[in-house]
């Protein structure tokens, strides 16, 4: 989603076309594209390799591609060097290759409506009509993202990115509940079972547990009236998307677990989120 963003901005800047490459998707068994449950614009898919090659216009063996392409200086190719903003991004040309994360809104807050429409549902019957989506829209609501999974089961992952511990979520709740009265938690996590068997809140909690796409709890998080998000993106589109003008968000200061990237921390939470 922040990649699409980022492209979109850069191609209304410039009044061209936007064309995703979703090579990716081949090698990737754990992610599936599903941007195409949004509303977003029309654009141009590049589905495998040999269709990368041909957008541009190189005809090179396929095996050979990561190394000639890089060295390819036909193509205006940007590879995001870091997670803070960069002010170059507008000056760069019209025909490029965007290769990185772009996790700050700085890169499409120039757009934000256009975004805000186009990450909405095609459909939303279905999401609407569980008694849970009622339950959240009817009441003072705070959605909770606990992300685990690969954070927790996969080594480089949790090394990177890290997991947010119990007092974390305990000092987010209590920062909730000192501002707002009435809550009602919402819990969305991958790991249900651990949720119900280890955490605790100060306020009675319901375990979001439809069976259903992500992308479905992705939108119905962003529902509530209030998110305290996880170092994920996930929560963090959620928060972006919920349109409630008086919405507090909290979000962890420290998002991800390696250090070196510490210093690269300061675009990634929107102003007006409190950080802890």
């Amino acid at each position: 989603m922040f990649q699409y963003a980022a492209g979109k901005a850069l191609s209304e800047f410039h009044s061209t076309d936007l064309a995703l490459d979703l090579t990716n998707y081949q090698k990737n068994n754990h992610r599936n594209f599903e941007l195409d449950l949004l509303n977003i614009s029309k654009v141009n898919r590049v589905d495998n390799k040999r269709e990368l090659i041909t957008f541009f216009k190189k005809n090179i063996f396929v095996d050979l591609f990561s190394s000639l392409f890089k060295k390819n200086k036909t193509v205006n190719v940007y590879k995001e060097n870091q997670f803070s903003f960069n002010n170059c991004f507008f000056s760069l040309p019209l025909d490029c290759y965007l290769d990185g994360y772009w996790q700050t809104e700085k890169y499409f807050n120039s757009i934000s409506d256009i975004i805000q429409d186009e990450f909405s549902l095609r459909s939303s019957k279905k999401l609407t009509d569980p008694t849970i989506y009622k339950k959240i829209c009817r009441s003072e609501s705070v959605g909770i993202h606990i992300r685990r999974g690969d954070y927790v089961t996969d080594r480089d992952t949790n090394n990177f990115h890290g997991i947010l511990n119990s007092r974390y979520y305990k000092k987010a709740s209590s920062i909730m509940m000192g501002k707002n009265f009435n809550l009602n938690y919402f819990v969305f996590t991958d790991d249900k079972d651990w949720v119900r068997n280890h955490f605790k809140f100060d306020l009675p909690f319901t375990i979001v547990d439809e069976k259903w796409n992500p992308i479905y709890d992705l939108f119905l998080l962003s529902k509530c009236s209030h998110q305290i998000i996880a170092n994920s993106t996930f929560s963090w589109w959620a928060a972006w998307l919920n349109t409630n003008r008086e919405k507090l968000v909290i979000a962890p200061r420290k998002w991800f677990g390696n250090k070196k990237y510490l210093n690269q921390l300061q675009d990634i939470i929107p102003e007006g989120w409190i950080k802890i």
